[in-house]
């Protein structure tokens, strides 16, 4: 697919951590506006409203260049998994992709909110009966369909979030995320923030290797801005009937923590890394990391010392794989995705722009290899 120029080149990095810093600077060059516009909500499309069988002829005002059949128009849709949009999570992250293409190359989008995994199939028919150029799907428990829709489609770019195959053909690229690189991010900002040189863990259990790679990652990131660091840390005791849904462990480890001078916390480990959190944002001067997602949205308990969260940066990804589209270059396979940091929200005035340059080293050295993972 290859409908439109590239006009620009655009870099996206970090998730947050670049459109944060911009954020005050843009604000003082805003010119007051005549009248408030509204906010535009997001179109969706649902199975019923897009017709799987051919379309009807045009009207007399319909022209080609209004179809997604034509090759002026760049159509990309967007079939959710059962959280739907508004889970300010992983439907949300991808949504807003599909808007910036809208904005930069005036592409038409749409998503269908698939409530039931079984209609997936269903649902990429549906835009695929529309000619869209490009369809999105999330899950795991969508892959299956979407690798079915990339063979029976071959002119229809696939982008499938978190969904793995050994081999798929080349209209259909599965988007993954370095796990290895999990924690580090969160590490790197702790060790940059913290004024009596201790940070601290908290996390699930240790039975699941990826828990380690959060705090093994962690302690790493921590130590290569700040070698003087102290790093103290614990692990849930539990198994996993409990071990991520014990917020009063969590609090009385942080607690435990603070106690000994550590003045930043990282909460790694479902509700009770959240537990950790909370009780962080009762102690003044302590500052509080979550993990996942932007906790932000989700725990305004914890909004007193939640500097940032370190998740998956899956719009900046889902983005460049649309660019790469665009430009005829769409990678196919597997294409790997970026762990970084979210907004700073009430807390942007903390970081410096010293602080921000440094971020933004470390998390190109991390996408270009330069920086091994500390626990693979």
């Amino acid at each position: 697919m290859s409908k439109k120029p590239h006009l620009f080149l655009i870099i996206l990095l970090i998730g947050g951590i670049l459109l944060t810093a911009c954020g005050p600077a843009a604000e003082t060059q805003k010119t007051e506006p005549t009248e408030e516009e509204p906010t535009a909500e997001p179109t969706e499309i649902t199975t019923e409203e897009i017709e799987t069988e051919p379309p009807p002829e045009p009207t007399p005002t319909a022209t080609e260049d209004t179809s997604c059949a034509s090759e002026k128009v760049l159509c990309i849709g967007f079939v959710t998994d059962p959280s739907g949009l508004d889970d300010k999570s992983f439907n949300d992250a991808i949504w807003q992709a599909l808007k910036m293409a809208e904005e930069e190359y005036g592409a038409t989008v749409n998503f269908i909110e698939n409530f039931d995994i079984d209609q997936t199939k269903v649902n990429i028919d549906a835009f695929a009966a529309e000619n869209y150029d490009l369809i999105v799907t999330l899950g795991d428990l969508a892959g299956q369909a979407t690798l079915e829709a990339a063979n029976q489609y071959p002119k229809i770019d696939f982008i499938g979030v978190g969904q793995f195959f050994d081999s798929t053909p080349e209209n259909y690229t599965r988007l993954v995320f370095n796990q290895a690189n999990f924690g580090y991010m969160a590490g790197v900002l702790a060790g940059l923030l913290t004024q009596t040189n201790k940070v601290g863990a908290v996390l699930g259990t240790d039975q699941m290797p990826l828990i380690v790679t959060f705090k093994e990652n962690y302690e790493a990131g921590a130590k290569l801005v700040n070698p003087d660091v102290k790093v103290g840390w614990e692990y849930h005791p539990g198994g996993f009937d409990i071990a991520f849904n014990d917020p009063e462990f969590g609090a009385r480890i942080a607690a435990g923590l603070i106690e000994q001078d550590v003045d930043v916390i990282f909460g790694a480990g479902g509700a009770t890394g959240n537990g950790a959190l909370v009780e962080a944002a009762k102690h003044e001067g302590v500052y509080c990391i979550g993990v996942d997602y932007d906790v932000w949205e989700t725990l305004p308990e914890a909004h007193n010392c939640l500097v940032s969260s370190e998740y998956r940066l899956i719009t900046p990804a889902v983005y460049e794989l649309i660019e790469m589209a665009i430009d005829g270059e769409f990678p196919g396979g597997e294409y790997l995705g970026q762990v970084g940091l979210g907004p700073f929200h009430d807390f942007a005035g903390l970081i410096s722009p010293e602080i921000i340059a440094k971020l933004l080293e470390v998390q190109l050295d991390l996408k270009d290899g330069i920086i091994e993972e500390a626990y693979p």
